[in-house]
């Protein structure tokens, strides 16, 4: 063989932590691109050996001073690795054009980068490693035991004043739900953030690392720090490795325990509003997203430390896709890597955990750029993120099957697997479903609920559960202290106005006055006719003849009642009805004079009923008159509230359904559902149908 090329002088060689099997592992150091390789000890003795210059050569010396017996082959396959990551010296002209067709091979257009970048993309900004090395002496003291007892005493003490105060810290919490509270916010989480970049830095400085960058990077265009400690992989020891991830989570918790007891001793202001944000914003963000292993934050690198598997997330993947084709095909081929049988079936069940997280948040993050670009870049860049991030994975697996196709159809396993996939397809293509689920009210033809009109104290309740009642007829009374009292304040001033008035025949000095004492008493008198009126309005009137029923429960006299508050419903006694809202996707399946079925929701307080549709409107409801199958109010239909009007979120259609048979009258209003007989669907066409609808709604830009 001919002469080994030249490694390059600056790579350096770390011992690492020894492998699943307990063999000894080394890294090499490439400073200048900040990237660490694993190689294990049988390429160690090569590379020990490379000076010798031949393949040959080195062979014979590793199998003979070590108990590995390797050929020249085996050295051919790590100048193939060292070529492949560009650890060696190119010094012809070959090797100058491979080096080329590398960088140009690695080149992507702008589209195929902006595909790449537009989720994630980073910014470095400082080179931070002088000044942490002038610094580290100031901020060694921290990572002594009596801080640490410091920091046990201050939450000790902190959460001690919180449960004093827990009322106030409540109160205050929820005012922060405003601009002062954002901007608090934005302060509180940059400081925090700060903090916790920081502290992966000194931490891995102390241990001799270097930290080239610090900077900014963007996930879907929201901005968060970032720290390059890419050198901690030459830390032997898993305890530094999982000191120098754990520290930004220790700082932002040890600022959230100083903020928290700050908070307790502070007065009113705004240094208290933001320690209040500061201990409630540092606990959020370092346990609930720092911690998540299925994205590449701080709880990633720790649990990869703890398994002692570097490139968690792709080794992890390959061991899944290797498990899914035994599982579907049987092709007994060998495991990509050899784990014991427990770590084995921790990280195919990981592999699959990201696989199911990533689609979600591939999905999610589609959704919002959908919701919150203009439409027609929505639309793209929706159709890229399906078609890219979840579709591609996808069809790089399929393409793997069609070149093991020849193996797969000679496995038994693979025609049960094709069995079972024809079944699924089955499932989703066979129109099976007959029946149309609707949110119904079952009622009284006439039924008025009753609500409270404004907050006053309950006096009076005038009627029973099936007393009659006529139009006009007082049902309750209320009362308000504030409107008394303020009439009363107004009837005493009314008098004062009234002495004036009569003191004007006998005395110039009120004389002069009357003109205003006039201008007065006609705005006071005006006062009291409204605050009468409003009296007045407390009582709760009916409006129409029938029977008092659907009392609210709970109702007590005395007890304070809020505005638009249910108390009780009438009903006329004439005749039934059910009204029913479809959804859109399936008012093409339903048609008039269909038969359905109703089911009320509670089966105790009354049976089902058979029914049929009378008719349906032609035009989604704008409004939902229906208050009881509002999402606000216990009901399956989601909505949104303005101005004391409920909209449909979805369009539905209102039916309107009778009885079959004689009219069976509820004694008050029953919630439920009703199945409609209508036209079969299936699954993938119930799919193809909102597709549509999406896109020919946005396409009408």
């Amino acid at each position: 063989m001919s002469e080994l090329p030249q490694l390059r002088e600056e790579l350096e060689f770390h011992a690492g932590t020894p492998s699943e099997n307990g063999h000894p592992t080394w890294l090499i150091s490439d400073p200048v691109r900040n990237k660490f390789f694993q190689i294990d000890q049988k390429t160690f003795e090569v590379l020990s050996r490379w000076h010798m210059g031949s393949a040959l050569k080195i062979a014979q010396s590793v199998s003979h001073a070590t108990v590995y017996n390797i050929s020249e082959e085996f050295v051919t396959l790590v100048i193939e690795f060292l070529s492949q990551h560009q650890l060696i010296k190119i010094t012809t002209a070959e090797g100058r054009a491979k080096l080329f067709r590398i960088k140009n091979g690695m080149k992507q257009s702008f589209f195929m980068w902006l595909i790449h970048h537009y989720l994630f993309f980073r910014i470095p900004l400082i080179r931070p490693n002088a000044f942490l090395d002038k610094t580290m002496r100031f901020v060694e003291p921290l990572y002594s035991s009596t801080v640490l007892y410091g920091l046990i005493a201050c939450l000790t003490i902190g959460l001690f004043m919180l449960n004093q105060q827990w009322d106030i810290f409540r109160t205050s919490f929820n005012d922060m739900f405003s601009l002062k509270g954002f901007v608090y916010f934005f302060i509180a989480l940059s400081l925090s953030k700060i903090g916790h970049e920081l502290g992966h830095a000194y931490t891995a400085k102390r241990y001799g690392c270097r930290i080239p960058t610090m900077g900014v990077a963007f996930l879907v265009m929201w901005p968060m720090l970032y720290t390059d400690t890419n050198e901690t992989w030459k830390l032997r020891s898993l305890k530094e490795r999982r000191n120098v991830a754990l520290a930004g989570m220790t700082v932002e918790l040890s600022l959230a325990i100083l903020a928290t007891l700050a908070w307790s001793f502070m007065g009113s202001g705004a240094l208290r509003d933001m320690m209040l944000v500061l201990a409630t914003t540092t606990w959020i963000s370092s346990l609930l997203i720092n911690i998540s292993p299925f994205m590449r934050f701080d709880g990633y690198y720790l649990l990869s430390d703890w398994l002692n598997v570097p490139n968690l997330h792709n080794r992890s993947f390959a061991l899944t896709r290797w498990w899914l084709r035994e599982v579907l095909f049987d092709l007994k081929h060998p495991k990509p890597e050899a784990f014991n049988q427990t770590k084995t079936i921790f990280l195919i069940g990981f592999g699959f955990f990201v696989w199911i997280y990533r689609l979600l948040l591939f999905l999610g993050i589609a959704v919002l750029v959908y919701h919150f670009f203009i439409k027609a870049v929505g639309i793209i860049l929706f159709l890229v993120e399906i078609v890219y991030f979840v579709g591609k994975p996808i069809w790089s697996e399929l393409r793997i099957w069609l070149a093991l196709k020849n193996k797969i159809v000679s496995t038994r396993r693979s025609l049960y697997t094709g069995l079972a996939f024809i079944c699924l397809l089955a499932f989703c293509v066979i129109p099976w479903s007959t029946t149309v689920v609707a949110p119904a009210l079952f009622e009284a033809q006439d039924h008025v609920t009753i609500y409270t009109k404004q907050e006053g104290r309950l006096v009076s309740i005038n009627k029973k559960e099936g007393d009659l009642v006529q139009v006009g007829d007082v049902l309750f009374r209320f009362e308000n202290p504030d409107l008394t009292l303020k009439l009363k304040s107004l009837k005493a001033k009314r008098q004062n106005l009234d002495y004036a008035k009569n003191a004007a025949f006998y005395s110039e000095d009120f004389r002069q006055q009357n003109d205003t004492t006039f201008a007065e008493i006609a705005k006071v008198d005006a006062e009291i006719d409204i605050l009468k009126e409003q009296q007045e309005s407390l009582n709760i009137i009916a409006k129409q003849n029938g029977v008092f029923s659907d009392l609210e429960k709970g109702l007590s006299l005395g007890q304070w009642v809020g505005p638009d508050q249910r108390l009780a419903a009438t009903f006329n006694q004439d005749k039934a009805q059910i009204i029913a809202y479809i959804q859109e996707e399936d008012i093409e399946r339903v048609k008039q004079k269909a038969n359905c079925q109703f089911y009320s929701n509670e089966p105790d307080l009354f049976k089902t009923e058979k029914c049929q549709i009378d008719f349906i409107e032609h035009v989604a409801s704008p409004i939902l008159n229906e208050h009881a199958l509002a999402s606000p109010y216990g009901g399956m239909l989601k909505v949104r509230e303005a101005e004391g009007l409920l909209y449909p979120e979805k369009a539905v259609y209102k039916a309107h359904l009778s009885i079959n048979g004689e009219d069976k009258l509820p004694e008050r209003q029953v919630v439920g559902s009703v199945n409609i007989d209508a036209e079969s669907k299936s699954l993938a066409f119930s799919l193809w149908y909102l597709m549509s609808v999406v896109l020919n709604k946005e396409m009408t830009w």
